[in-house]
């Protein structure tokens, strides 16, 4: 029977397709193993993603069959690709034949393409005697013009104008909700229903049964959609609702918050208005559900005025900022939805509607948060509790009181406590809102993230919709009489796939990872922050001093490709792109026009080749290669803001904005250059390599000492960082030679020439050992410990952790890294005379009244237990991890502070290849070094071990080595 439903099979395909054998056959229908195996079949990188752009890439990765241990034949030397609309595989759309190919990633699919339509892929590989067959896998497509939206119109509660004064924003304004019936006839049998949903600013969906509504959430999302450039693009979500729209009539719901569309006109640092930037409006949506049955039919339900009505939520005020006033005595505002919608066909400045492109934000891990201390009376017979959610993240918080109607319930949140034990909201205070201003009197005098619940009688439920809340510490007033049921809180951030796994017995690295982890994963709603609550916004000199972090921690495929697109987006017409997209009116230092400061641009061309090197992302770089190059042709007009910019950010020692401006714009040129060869512009790849090299050779002659080899400024007004003298500073404008900043750009960006190099990581090395005693902790005058430390910035800290690594010094990072536990340090933060910290600051010094304890710029230490001591990096040329280095790093001083004095550390890095393995002990006393790694089919690995031992390996498997590890340099 199997033979001929093969054959049969197999003659169907002989009209659509190249002839397929019986084997050919059997190999499409039926999972198989070989030597090698297919697996993680991923669309665009995302596995059952909705997509709705021109062209869709195919990737897989490979792994070694059960049972077998690698070898020179267990390489992919040949694929074939099938596609199907039918998940049984009856007919085959698309058949690429066999292609004599290694490739895995970035096979451009040619099957058929239409709006809504569902396409079921397999992949067979070949290894040159035996093939394997993956697990079929699908991806959809969304609507691919905009004429697929139907009838269906923006549609808003209130008018879209202007508020009538900034004032009436901070009066209670409930949220819009809207509601219409869904007549799906119950005669038919449903094949597919879809929900496509664009809303501004936040969305939530519902669909309930019967004409009277009792709301089901739609999905496990939150903050819904992803900001954007709203006049250039916004994203629209889908959703599959097959299963929940069968049954007979349903009630469809949407419920709007304010998000980036509609923010508070607060002025942040005392003059700048967020509005005045942004493109804002009054909250609306746009929606249509597709339906089509088993007889063939379809059925549309589009939103228009007249099948929708709209009304008050129980939401009465909402603010990313501010937080939010809930009414729970509302208990069903659906019931009251009587009201006719307000129509814009087509709004101004609502840019195209594309597919929500990366992971999107749910909810992790839930922390059970615990009464801290004693209750404390207040006036007016009430009474405050402060909870700890046991340690600082970004999230929302869940509630039950019990009380009776009316009763309110304070809630504001904080990252410190008071020594009173009350919170301190003063880190977190949006914008750094904390006094009157006239300018804008009706703005909060302390612009506190907070919430104001109403309760109904006996128990209340709740949790905010369309806010978040960067905090550890929760602050509750309420009326003596009602009580805490419990509260529990829960992190949130856009749901990347963490690529590492690691394991070590080194506790110091697990407690900074951990902080690491707690940071970062803060700063992803939708975009890279840099803090989930003052500011929340996406800096670009942010995401380029941590990014090759994140690529390390998470899989950033989709997301960064977003952030090129953001910057895209919002690039200057001069050619500058902004210091934070979307643009809100920061340009400090910028390029001119709206763009912002040279490091903060940098990020643009060096992410595009993160996602070429990491992914084989070369989509990304064609898109972008336009506005890239209109970047660069700006830099080469060499403005002088190029020598004044920000600099190193947030540094203990000064470093020159001249110098470090020109080391991103010859980063830029670099980038540029590379960018052009991967595409094939060799001419132009060929003369900003040149270009770079002149910016070399002026580099050096203007800053370098060839006889000390130091780097610096002996003029005494060189140009220093505006916040060096936050850290206990006094002078803004100090001279500087051999900082740590200096050097390790210097030595990282291999722009110090090679006969020089030794002296000039000479300096960096006493720079950090002589780092003695260093002033400016934290309030008053209070001195940092003995021994080695890090002063350099967010930028510096991973140049000085790259040089002194990759010349030698690995000891000596481990020192500074996690082995040094006073100011300044990671580990002083965790553990001072201040507070414990969960989370990396913004400073290295503590602050409890300006500075963020939430941010991850200085996140570097996390790429440097990846690509340091575990060793893996991609090459330079890499594609997708195709060539990687592997050259274990283990200090001697990691072993003598572990246990028994024997160190170990192992991690399984999931690339887009595969999985790659890599363990290693180290013994104090003998200095003995152990080695195992494995790594994936269709990848070469250079592996350099301690001692300097050199293996190139091509065959997949596991792989064993020893040495024994020089003494450390002292």
């Amino acid at each position: 029977m199997l033979q001929m439903t093969l054959l049969a099979f197999s003659l169907s395909l002989s009209h659509r397709a190249p002839p397929m054998t019986l084997l050919a056959a059997l190999i499409l229908l039926l999972p198989a193993e070989g030597s090698i195996v297919p697996t993680d079949l991923q669309a665009n990188n995302a596995k059952d993603a909705v997509l709705d752009t021109d062209e869709v890439y195919l990737s897989w990765k490979l792994r070694l069959g059960d049972g077998e241990s690698g070898g020179a034949t267990a390489h992919q030397r040949s694929y074939r690709l099938v596609s199907s609309t039918s998940s049984s595989f009856d007919e085959i759309d698309w058949d690429t034949g066999i292609v004599d190919s290694h490739e895995t990633l970035g096979i451009k699919y040619g099957g058929n393409r239409r709006s809504g339509l569902v396409v079921h892929w397999k992949v067979t590989v070949f290894d040159g005697s035996e093939s394997a067959t993956s697990e079929s896998s699908s991806f959809e497509f969304g609507l691919l013009d905009p004429t697929d939206w139907g009838d269906s119109v923006w549609l808003m509660r209130d008018p879209n104008v202007p508020p009538l004064d900034n004032c009436s924003y901070f009066s209670w304004n409930a949220t819009p909700i809207f509601q219409t019936h869904l007549p799906v006839p119950t005669t038919k049998s449903i094949t597919s229903a879809r929900l496509y949903i664009a809303g501004i600013g936040y969305f939530k969906a519902f669909l309930s049964s019967g004409t009277i509504p009792q709301p089901k959430k739609l999905g496990d999302s939150f903050l819904d959609p992803p900001d954007s450039t709203i006049n250039k693009r916004v994203y629209y979500e889908t959703f599959n609702i097959t299963q929940r729209l069968a049954g007979g009539q349903k009630t469809l719901g949407v419920e709007l918050g304010n998000g980036w569309w509609n923010p508070a006109p607060m002025l942040f640092w005392g003059h700048l208005n967020i509005r005045d930037y942004l493109v804002t409006g009054t909250p609306m949506f746009k929606a249509v559900v597709k339906v089509l049955f088993s007889d063939g039919s379809s059925a549309e339900y589009p939103s228009r005025a007249k099948s929708w009505k709209a009304g008050d939520g129980a939401t009465l005020f909402n603010n990313i900022y501010l937080g939010e006033v809930f009414d729970a005595r509302i208990e069903n505002p659906w019931l009251s939805v009587t009201r006719t919608p307000i129509e814009d066909p087509n709004p101004k400045d609502v840019g195209t509607l594309r597919c929500r492109n990366i992971p999107s934000v749910t909810q992790q891990e839930v922390l059970a948060a615990r009464q801290q201390g004693l209750p404390v009376p207040q006036p007016d017979n009430r009474y405050s509790v402060v909870f700890d959610s046991t340690k600082n993240h970004a999230g929302i918080c869940s509630y039950e009181f019990h009380g009776k109607s009316g009763d309110k319930i304070l809630m504001e949140y904080g990252e410190l406590l008071h020594p009173n034990g009350s919170v301190n909201v003063y880190t977190s205070t949006a914008g750094q809102v904390k006094s009157f201003n006239k300018n804008q009197p009706c703005q909060p005098n302390l612009a506190k993230q907070a919430a104001t619940l109403i309760l109904k009688d006996g128990l209340t439920r709740w949790q905010p919709s369309f806010s978040w809340h960067g905090m550890r510490y929760i602050g509750i007033n309420l009326p003596n009489g009602a009580s805490i049921v419990s509260i529990s809180c829960t992190p949130l951030r856009s749901n990347m796939t963490t690529v590492v796994e690691l394991n070590t017995n080194d506790q110091s690295v697990k407690k900074l990872r951990d902080m690491t982890y707690n940071t970062f994963g803060s700063n992803l709603m939708g975009t890279q922050s840099d803090c989930p609550h003052r500011e929340r916004f996406g800096y670009g000199g942010d995401a380029l001093a941590c990014g090759e972090s994140a690529l390390n921690m998470y899989d950033f495929s989709r997301f960064y490709a977003k952030r090129v697109l953001d910057f895209v987006d919002a690039q200057d017409p001069n050619g500058g792109y902004q210091e934070v997209t979307p643009y809100v009116g920061i340009a400090s230092n910028g390029l001119g026009g709206t763009s912002g400061p040279i490091g903060w641009e940098a990020f643009v061309p060096e992410v595009q080749l993160w996602l070429y090197r990491y992914y084989g992302d070369i989509s990304t770089l064609q898109t972008a290669f336009n506005s890239t190059y209109n970047y660069i042709k700006l830099l080469d007009t060499n403005p002088a803001a190029i020598q004044k910019g920000l600099g190193d950010w947030m540094p203990v020692e000064p470093t020159g904005v001249d110098f470090t401006g020109l080391g991103f714009q010859r980063m830029s040129y670099l980038a540029f250059s590379n960018i052009s060869s991967i595409l094939g512009y060799d001419t132009l790849s060929e003369a900003y390599l040149k270009k770079a090299s002149n910016l070399t050779d002026f580099i050096n002659s203007k800053f370098l000492d060839t006889k000390t080899g130091s780097y610096g400024n002996n003029e005494d007004d060189c140009p220093l960082s505006p916040l060096y003298a936050m850290g206990g500073n006094d002078s803004l404008t100090v001279t500087f030679r051999g900082s740590q900043t200096g050097q390790g750009m210097a030595i990282s960006q291999n722009i110090v020439p090679s006969e020089t190099r030794d002296l000039a990581l000479g300096v960096l090395v006493d720079n950090i050992k002589s780092a003695s005693n260093i002033p400016g902790s934290g309030q008053g005058p209070k001195v940092g410990g003995p021994g080695p430390h890090m002063l350099a910035g967010m930028f510096g800290t991973k140049w000085v952790m790259q040089s002194l690594s990759e010349l030698g010094y690995t000891d000596l990072v481990y020192d500074i890294v996690v082995g040094q536990k006073t100011y300044p340090s990671y580990l002083w933060m965790s553990e001072n005379e201040y507070t414990n910290a969960t989370t990396i600051w913004e400073s290295w010094f503590f602050s409890n009244d300006t500075y963020s304890h939430n941010h991850p710029m200085f996140i570097s230490s996390e790429q440097w237990f990846i690509q340091g001591l575990a060793g893996l990096v991609p090459q330079p040329s890499a594609k997708g991890f195709d060539k990687v280095m592997i050259q274990p790093r283990p200090p001697l001083s990691m072993a003598q502070a572990a246990p028994n004095k024997k160190a170990f550390f192992d991690i399984r890095y999931s690339s887009v290849r595969g999985d790659f393995l890599i363990s290693w002990t180290l013994d104090a006393t003998s200095r003995e070094f152990l080695l195992n790694i494995t790594i994936p089919p269709n990848v070469v690995a250079l592996v350099t071990i301690p001692g300097g031992v050199q293996q190139q390996l091509t065959q997949p498997g596991s792989h064993s080595y020893k040495s024994i590890v020089p003494v450390p340099p002292q």
